[in-house]
């Protein structure tokens, strides 16, 4: 990741050097190292999951990891960077209110749905 001046590391970071926070053990994809921007998916994955949930402006990427996850589908992670990310001050991870605010609708609605499958 690339910092421009003025700009803050997003809560889910170690640092500035763009390692995530925490692993697989601390229960979200994007935690695990998976971002979206480089997502290569099958066709079929979006058929049976469907797409990114609209509504949100922020984690909609982790709803739709873990609900990959979920379905059984497997997951794999390159362990070389893809992409260089400029993180500038308006960008909408420097909003960390926002970011907590829909993590916890995410780990809400993961919840919902494993109670309804039990």
């Amino acid at each position: 990741m690339i910092f421009e001046d003025g700009a803050a590391v997003p809560f889910w970071l170690g640092g500035r050097d763009g390692s995530f926070r925490g692993g697989e053990e601390a229960g979200t994809p994007r935690a695990g190292g998976i971002h979206t921007m480089t997502l290569l998916a099958r066709r079929e994955a979006f058929a049976l999951l469907g797409g990114f949930d609209e509504s949100m402006s922020h984690a909609e990427d982790v709803d739709w990891l873990l609900r990959a996850r979920e379905a059984g589908l497997g997951i794999g992670v390159l362990d070389r960077p893809l992409i260089r990310r400029r993180v500038h001050p308006g960008s909408l991870t420097q909003d960390d209110a926002a970011e907590r605010r829909a993590l916890v609708d995410v780990f809400r609605a993961r919840i919902q749905r494993k109670r309804r499958a039990s």
